[in-house]
């Protein structure tokens, strides 16, 4: 078993490559893989610097917070502080936020060439967008809700300069995009359930001809909720993102209090299908209640917490880093 394991060099000799975290399977504190340099290094043993807010203003500064997104040319996007309308500026410090403009699917069809060149305002049809996600090829992504039965999404492209929206049967609470397979997949996150929106406008304005036949349907894939898939119990949900694989649901435990908050993440696979439920991970007690996350690759996820209100600059600023794996039941923490 070792000799069909090992490799040989040029000069005949046998040796065993260890390339990875899974040759480094040990409960060592002192030594760890770093998915980064890719070789097996010193572990850290500095105590993290992790923000210790508590756990209820945590959850009022999540409610309040306004969404923003950095595109690829470093231009700023924000929803405006009613909630009603995208916005955007050319730079950082932001000195005049402007309305973000695009040409809105639905007056193609009847519309002239001029009336097409004309850019409509990124506006809520109903309520107010209730969150802002950028990524793929240039889309934005604006749910929005009146709080009662009108939920919808609100699609932009960038770089075409188009919007399109859908309705939807549940409040949209987050959004993210991801392009894994190639084209743009929106998932969207309600209180009780997950969504899946894809389609996009034609490249083109068609217009129709009485005498000639025509399509039932002019365009073949717009933007719609393509299926809707249960959550497992929760007691708030807090974050949603991908990576290359899998999808990613933060939120606390039914068992998570105010003094002492719980968190747990849902996970399934991008290329899973419509009906298959999700993996749940619990993460470690003791950590600080994190109002998003973000994907590190290599099965890692960055944990984010508020920053401690009134904190000196570079002090207590650190994420936690965990773990996970497909092969192991809970989340771990990683020593970074």
């Amino acid at each position: 078993m070792l000799i069909e394991a090992t490799s040989m060099n040029s000069n005949g000799t046998r040796f065993l490559l260890l390339d990875g975290a899974a040759d480094f399977h040990n409960t060592s504190r002192q030594c760890s893989w770093d998915h980064e340099q890719r070789a097996f290094t010193l572990t850290r043993q500095d105590a993290p610097r992790l923000p210790r807010l508590a756990a209820a203003r945590a959850r009022e500064r999540l409610l309040a917070a306004t969404p923003w997104m950095l595109d690829d040319h470093g231009q700023l996007g924000r929803l405006s502080d009613d909630g009603l309308r995208l916005e955007c500026a050319p730079s950082w410090p932001p000195r005049t936020w402007q309305p973000v403009r695009a040409t809105l699917d639905e007056t193609h069809a009847d519309a002239s060439a001029l009336e097409v060149l004309v850019l409509d305002p990124v506006d809520a049809p109903a309520g107010r967008f209730t969150d802002l996600a950028f990524g793929g090829s240039g889309l934005v992504v604006l749910p929005w809700s009146d709080g009662g039965v009108q939920h919808g999404l609100t699609a932009v492209h960038l770089r075409r300069r188009w919007q399109a929206r859908c309705t939807l049967p549940f409040a949209p609470r987050r959004a993210w995009v991801e392009a894994a397979s190639g084209t743009d997949r929106v998932w969207l996150l309600g209180e009780t359930q997950l969504g899946l929106a894809v389609g996009a406008p034609l490249p083109q304005p068609y217009r129709g001809r009485p005498e000639r036949f025509e399509p039932l349907q002019t365009n073949p894939d717009p933007l719609r909720l393509a299926w809707t898939l249960a959550l497992p119990p929760h007691g708030g949900l807090l974050g949603l993102c991908t990576d290359e694989d899998h999808l990613f649901v933060l939120g606390e435990t039914p068992d998570s209090t105010a003094d002492a908050p719980r968190m747990q993440i849902f996970m399934r696979a991008l290329g899973a299908a419509p009906g298959e439920g999700f993996d749940i991970r619990r993460l470690p007690d003791g950590l600080p209640l994190a109002t998003d996350l973000a994907a590190a690759g290599e099965g890692r996820l960055l944990l984010l917490p508020p920053i401690d209100e009134g904190a000196e600059p570079g002090t207590r600023r650190d994420c936690p880093l965990i773990s996970m794996r497909e092969d192991a039941p809970a989340a771990d923490l990683m020593p970074e």
